[in-house]
């Protein structure tokens, strides 16, 4: 697997990148503009055309750790740190071996062992015929500079996915009535509803709303004036209005010279513990309070409310517990609640109250009245002194899930009907291809044998007429051939059996030596796999993909095609790309289409079923395929095959 997937960078033919060239090549004949160069602080070494080193300088024995006499005459791989992968030096190698110049980043390992980055820009110095026949590598060292960038990555890796919400603002402004927020996580998002590019720029008002407490802002206002870090909880809101408890701290960034530059904000959603609290303060109140002010709270809810003692007797009974529970007060005040209501006794309220007085725990449950046809959110809450109970009238939500319940079933009734139907329609193109064949063919026979026998006697244009028909007939029977190929796609129960890809790409390369031969066409193939998987479809994709590589392709350019595989934890991931005519992205998904084909058969061959049978296989297999492209500059075709 390639530890690295960054790609050599050739200089761009942009009239600025052309005068660099021109100055770097003229350095390079200039002899005293070279010794400046290496008496510099730059880093330079010479290698001939086989990346024999030379020379190198004073800077390049410094940094390599290496002394100039054990790196004379040296393969440049001496300092190679194996960090970069085989695609990236062969880029960077096909771009000076063409005579450009090449700028990039490498890692390069230290005679001690120890790595170190280099901004590296090697020049070919070109003989009278253009051709190199050596090259000056000029580098500077960017070693500290790659260690702070890896440092800023594990940060900002921390702080995107950590689970509490991130908030940096700059310093506290004189003009502006708060610091402007500069950066919010995911969790920020995910907590608020506003994303980053609503908000940064604005002050961390845009959260607040009427019940943020003014007083506790205040506070945390005067602190950050002062530069302290502070501490506190408020109400904030929403992108969609909702209001939400928050828990935050911030604390100021102070930079080398001791200035605050930054503060961080780290916010905690605690909605649900600080509704928890109230919801116990308030029944605490209710419970001791008067009587006078717990009945005109408890009366004045619209859910029903009752509570027991811990011997079960009922110590109070609100008007929505009548309407509820159809009980009036009279009949179950100071009554034991389970004679009151005896039939209940092993039902699912009767086990969840014992439960919350057993484990002096809240429970909170769904139980369906059927007397009254009604569903209710029930809430049983241990007082110490026995249990108060909630009761909300939930019957609207249920039915709407009933609802919910019913088009799922429907839904599901409908992806089957849907399956047959599918299934129907592949058995009709199997039958109607199959069966089209033997008229084409008889078509296409007699047509020949007219030819054969009248052809004296028929003029130019006759024979033409039925050269057109015998191509077309053709043709037909091919589109036929392939519907039938497209339709058993997926019908054959092939057996699953340990596949060799390399033995699968040698005999497709061997069906395909004469073309590659003529095209003069490169393959350059990776490491793959032996994998669990249906050999004849595989070996289809594979063709599929090859075929169209060799032959769409710029007239006059050889064709170059990259295999290569990637192992994850759950798939393979394999890639085919070739240096071809491309495609433009309005087209990525119509090329999968049965019978689609952007160009005439003029220019290319085929019936527009090769990708469509790809897709479909690998589909078939539980995988995916995708691609990348541009136009005249070649496609990557993606797709990934599951593990057994």
């Amino acid at each position: 697997m390639a530890k690295n997937t960054q790609k050599a960078i050739p200089v761009v033919d942009h009239a600025a990148n052309q005068k660099t060239e021109a100055v770097l090549r003229q350095s390079v004949k200039d002899l005293s503009a070279y010794k400046y160069a290496v008496d510099q602080s730059c880093i330079v070494s010479i290698t001939d055309t086989k990346g024999i080193i030379s020379h190198v300088n004073d800077n390049f024995c410094k940094i390599s750790k290496y002394s100039r006499e054990e790196l004379t005459g040296q393969d440049h791989r001496i300092i190679n740190s194996s960090y970069h992968s085989r695609q990236f030096i062969n880029d960077l190698w096909t771009t000076i071996a063409s005579g450009k110049i090449w700028k990039g980043e490498l890692k390069n390992k230290a005679k001690d062992g120890s790595y170190y980055w280099l901004d590296t820009t090697i020049v070919p110095c070109l003989n009278e015929e253009g051709k190199p026949y050596q090259y000056i590598a000029i580098r500077s060292d960017i070693t500290q500079q790659k260690h702070e960038e890896e440092r800023l990555r594990l940060l900002d890796s921390v702080i995107i996915n950590a689970k509490d919400a991130v908030l940096i603002t700059g310093a506290f402004p004189i003009d502006l009535p708060g610091p402007v927020i500069l950066y919010v996580n995911e969790a920020f998002t995910k907590m608020t509803g506003y994303t980053p590019e609503e908000v940064i720029g604005k002050t961390p008002r845009i959260l607040q709303g009427p019940k943020s407490d003014r007083d506790e802002l205040k506070h945390v206002s005067e602190a950050l004036h002062k530069f302290q870090p502070c501490e506190t909880t408020i109400i904030n809101y929403k992108k969609n209005g909702e209001e939400f408890w928050i828990n935050f701290s911030i604390s100021p960034v102070i930079d080398d010279k001791g200035i605050t530059t930054h503060f961080i904000a780290i916010e905690k959603d605690i909605t649900l513990l600080k509704n928890e609290q109230l919801q116990k303060l308030a029944l605490s109140k209710a419970i001791t309070d008067s009587l006078k002010e717990r009945n005109t709270i408890l009366e004045s809810i619209d859910d029903a409310f009752f509570a027991v003692d811990k011997d079960w007797t009922v110590t109070y009974w609100n008007k929505s517990a009548e309407r509820v529970l159809s009980k009036k007060k009279a009949e179950v005040m100071n009554n034991n609640l389970w004679e009151v209501f005896s039939t209940e006794v092993g039902d699912m309220s009767y086990r969840q109250y014992h439960i919350a007085v057993d484990t002096n725990k809240a429970v909170h449950f769904e139980d369906n009245y059927a007397a009254l046809n009604k569903w209710y959110e029930i809430s049983a809450y241990p007082t110490g002194n026995g249990l108060s109970v909630y009761f909300k009238d939930i019957t609207a939500r249920k039915l709407a899930d009933l609802h919910l319940k019913h088009l799922n079933l429907n839904l599901q009734k409908q992806a089957r009907e849907l399956e047959v139907s599918n299934a129907e329609l592949e058995q009709f193109a199997y039958v109607a291809s199959h069966d089209l064949q033997e008229p084409l063919r008889m078509v296409t026979s007699f047509l020949t044998q007219i030819e054969k026998k009248y052809g004296t006697i028929l003029d130019a244009k006759g024979r033409q007429y039925i050269h057109f028909a015998v191509d077309g007939a053709r043709r037909m029977r091919q589109i036929i051939l392939d519907l039938l190929e497209f339709s058993r796609v997926g019908r054959v129960d092939d057996t699953y059996e340990e596949v060799d890809l390399k033995n699968i790409l040698d005999d497709i390369l061997a069906l395909y030596r004469k073309q590659i031969t003529e095209q003069k066409a490169v393959f350059m193939i990776g490491d793959l796999p032996v994998i669990q998987t249906l050999k004849v479809p595989l070996r289809q994709v594979f063709q599929n993909l090859i075929s169209n590589s060799l032959k769409y392709q710029i007239k006059g350019v050889s064709p170059l095609i990259n295999i290569s595989c990637t192992e994850h934890k759950k798939y393979w991931l394999f890639r085919i790309s070739d240096n071809g005519i491309g495609i433009a992205p309005e087209y990525f998904d119509k090329i999968f289409i049965i019978f689609q084909r952007l160009h005439n058969r003029d220019e290319y061959s085929g019936t527009g079923m090769g990708l469509a049978v790809t897709k479909k296989i690998i589909e078939n297999l539980g995988g995916k395929i995708y691609l990348e492209s541009q136009e005249g500059k070649g496609t990557t075709f993606y797709f990934t095959l599951l593990k057994r």
